[in-house]
């Protein structure tokens, strides 16, 4: 009795998971299939999407099915958001809807890690924790550093200012982290610092 019991709903489980996925695959594509048609429509008759926007999206569209479905793997969800990300990002290059080449663009990228982190670790943590959370924000604040040497917003040149005001980051990585432990101690039920935050849970 016990045992029909567990396999009917083992049965139950296995379908929702089918019908969840199959959502999830339909979503994907018809999301893929949407940009394709707007990118298609915004490029002239003699341009056409190129081949890195089609292998990031399509790629990025795959690892994410394969992240959230059938492997439920956070890794493939980061690897999926972020290629998606790289994708979108050769489009509006190629679309000049932003007036840079992707050689002025890599700190995007370094920011585009970051953001596609949080979700990842969501996913595998159920709940925001600082394992993933800083890594993350760090990741996005950099990026926003050096966009503004890559895009010109600051004079000089990234290595030179690296040379010349690196103790300043020293200063800043300490203050950042002396105020999120004061904020840990006031809201140590809500910031996602916990006490119980380790690799040892991550495993």
């Amino acid at each position: 009795m016990k045992k029909n019991l567990a396999e009917s709903q083992q049965l139950k489980k296995l379908r929702e998971i089918s019908g969840k996925t199959f959502a999830l695959v339909l979503g994907i594509i018809l999301v893929i299939a949407g940009i394709f048609l707007m990118a298609q429509h915004s490029f002239t008759s003699d341009e056409s999407i190129t081949l890195r926007v089609k292998i990031n999206i399509i790629a990025g569209a795959v690892f994410l099915f394969l992240g959230l479905g059938p492997f439920s793997n956070w890794f493939l969800i980061l690897v999926g958001l972020f290629m998606l990300q790289m994708g979108f990002l050769f489009l509006l290059v190629d679309l000049h809807v932003i007036p840079f080449t992707m050689r002025q663009m890599w700190p995007v990228l370094v920011s585009a890690a970051g953001i596609a982190l949080v979700p990842a670790g969501l996913y595998k943590l159920k709940r925001m924790k600082s394992i993933y959370l800083f890594p993350a924000i760090l990741l996005i604040l950099l990026g926003v550093f050096f966009s503004l040497f890559s895009f010109r917003i600051l004079n000089g040149s990234l290595s030179l200012f690296m040379h010349q005001w690196w103790p300043i980051l020293i200063v800043i990585t300490g203050v950042i982290l002396v105020v999120l432990y004061f904020i840990q101690q006031v809201r140590k039920k809500d910031f996602p610092y916990m006490d119980d935050d380790s690799l040892m849970e991550d495993e």
